[in-house]
């Protein structure tokens, strides 16, 4: 009996260590690979996309798909959304944009990106991802998927960008990772519920179509009642 407790515990010990070291290969495997795609990968379309799936599941990412405004009227109009990211601290809803140098950012109205003797105007990307927000809530509801933290997050790609004013959820794409981090170890929903949210999600998401030939450039063929362009 003796032989077959010491068996049994040699055993558990070597599975418990395997384990480990599986989860600090993953994790070391993950960071080399953010690394590498922050460091090479930002003039991809996908990169914020790619950067975000070292840290979640595919199946927790929902990126460039159309929502619609409200899911009691199939027919109706549906707006854009870059990415998605559903985890434990809730579900994040990432608008993302491709604008370097200096930004001016109120907290209401446009913004303005200022790069060298160019000024360039441009929608407030807090107020036009919350209609992306409000479109999550409203399926959420019709789904039955309850007390889900709702984040509107905006990620600028390129390094070499400032903003004038400190907001909370404004990130570039190197603070990123580490803010989703600090957002999801709150833990606040379990596998069930992160469960229930995608399957919410994915129930009403469909690929962002692309604009018909001819169509003017900057004027997305489709948008909604809102102004919000499906991009």
């Amino acid at each position: 009996m003796d032989v077959f407790v010491k068996i049994t515990l040699t055993a558990l010990g070597i599975i418990a260590i395997s384990i480990i070291i599986i989860a600090i290969y993953r994790r070391i495997s993950a960071k080399l690979t953010a690394e590498s795609i922050l460091k090479y990968g930002r003039g991809s379309p996908r990169f914020i996309y790619n950067l975000l799936s070292t840290v979640y599941a595919k199946q927790r990412l929902f990126s460039a798909v159309t929502l619609p405004a409200n899911p009691k009227k199939p027919g109706g109009p549906r707006v854009g959304v870059d990415l998605i990211a559903v985890g434990r601290g809730g579900v994040c809803i990432i608008r993302v944009l491709r604008y370097k140098g200096f930004i001016e950012n109120p907290n209401k109205g446009d913004w303005c990106q200022v790069f060298g003797d160019n000024i360039l105007p441009f929608r407030n990307p807090f107020e036009q991802n919350a209609v992306c927000l409000r479109a999550v809530e409203r399926i959420f509801k019709v789904e039955h998927v309850y007390n889900v933290p709702l984040l509107n997050l905006v990620v600028f790609t390129d390094a070499d960008v400032k903003f004038k004013n400190q907001q909370d959820n404004l990130y570039i794409a190197d603070r990123l990772l580490p803010a989703l981090h600090d957002v999801n170890r709150s833990r606040f929903m379990n596998n069930r519920e992160i469960k229930a949210a995608i399957a919410a999600i994915r129930k009403y998401a469909k690929p962002a179509g692309k604009p018909k030939p001819g169509t003017p450039k900057g004027m997305p063929e489709n948008i909604t009642k809102t102004g919000q362009p499906i991009i």
